[in-house]
């Protein structure tokens, strides 16, 4: 059966039953937060972060030194344990959606040609507020064919709490020179008081 898909509440509780059924004297670093609401908040964000940017546990052990950031390390278990709780429950959730869609397009050749043939234009709108794994989605999905429509403000970023990455926007043209830039400096949204007043700030 296909998995379960978690809503980010569903996540979050995920999370914490997996903080709870671990021993936390095994975590001597993190442990002794492990009753407080900010540590599971703190977890869920590392996770979906870690997931955002298409990095595993196994990654981010080789990227992570444990004798140098613990702490860190054993962030990386815990990782490790709800990944291994969701596949035991048949559980997906949305950063893992991402990433598997993203795993499947960039080893599956067969499919990343069919979803390129079926979505020939590709418009990406708000594109300043896309984290890596969508950034990746939006490359295979292109793949060269067809045509790529990215829209977005770089001085319009509020999200990158959530794992927005702005840079994405500023490398479009290092990364395709040959592609048209069209900038639109009229602002047809506010009054024209309003758009002079904000330019003075």
């Amino acid at each position: 059966a296909a998995p379960e898909l978690l809503t980010s509440t569903e996540q979050w509780r995920l999370v914490r039953g997996v903080v709870n059924s671990v021993d936390r004297h095994r975590y001597p670093h993190t442990g002794n937060f492990f009753a407080r609401d900010g540590f599971i908040q703190e977890l869920f964000d590392f996770i979906l972060r870690s997931q955002e940017n298409l990095l595993l546990p196994e990654d981010l052990a080789r990227k992570i030194p444990h004798h140098s950031q613990p702490q860190l390390s054993e962030m990386v278990a815990l990782y490790r344990r709800y990944l291994s709780q969701l596949k035991e429950d048949n559980l997906i959730d949305f950063g893992g959606l991402s990433f598997q869609t993203v795993k499947l397009l960039s080893q599956d050749e067969e499919t990343r040609r069919r979803y390129q043939e079926r979505y020939s234009h590709i418009v990406v709108d708000e594109f300043q507020e896309t984290n890596y794994a969508q950034l990746r989605l939006v490359e295979m999905l292109y793949g060269g064919r067809g045509s790529l429509m990215l829209v977005g403000d770089d001085d319009q970023s509020i999200y990158g709490f959530r794992g927005a990455r702005v840079a994405s926007l500023l490398e479009c043209h290092v990364r395709a020179p040959d592609r048209e830039k069209i900038e639109l400096r009229a602002n047809y949204r506010n009054d024209p008081q309003i758009a002079r007043a904000s330019q003075e700030l």
